[in-house]
């Protein structure tokens, strides 16, 4: 049985904005990287009663957290960077939701491909995602909205 320690859950309030999220540091009962995937449906279970959504921020890369977070999840959206190598990698990513759902987690869905790091001012990242849009574009949503690149954020 996961518990979750009360000073583990760490909230944020104010006029805007109600937001709470879990640490992967010393409050948490073990690193969520070594929780299974039923821990970690279990724990999503309980936070589902109190919360509206649940977003599990995983590294990008496909190690155990990534794994075991798309057999809990219901939804996911793949945030990809526009630029060559993370197109490629999202080929790889796309199989590996393909095999978890069909295998292990028939309800997830994909709800769309967020494109990050966006500078439309080269063409390079013009291309990137006419290209992203070509190949997946009648598959999967892309969502019209993007992350840009910012120097501001890459500084924090």
């Amino acid at each position: 049985m996961v518990k979750i320690k009360k000073e583990g859950i760490i909230k944020k309030s104010s006029k805007n904005e109600n937001l709470s999220y879990i640490t992967c540091g010393t409050h948490s009962p073990k690193p969520y990287e070594l929780l299974e995937s039923d821990e970690m449906k279990e724990l999503l279970s309980i936070l589902k009663q109190q919360y509206d959504y649940i977003i599990i921020d995983c590294s990008p890369n496909l190690g155990q957290l990534t794994l075991n977070a798309l057999v809990a999840a219901d939804e996911i959206i793949v945030p990809v960077q526009a630029a060559y190598l993370p197109i490629k990698g999202l080929e790889q990513l796309l199989k590996t939701i393909s095999r978890v759902k069909r295998k292990m987690n028939p309800k997830l869905h994909i709800m769309g491909i967020l494109l990050t790091m966006v500078d439309y001012r080269t063409n390079y990242a013009n291309e990137i995602t006419e290209v992203l849009y070509q190949v997946y574009g009648s598959e999967i949503h892309i969502f019209e909205n993007v992350i840009p690149m910012s120097v501001r954020a890459a500084e924090t």
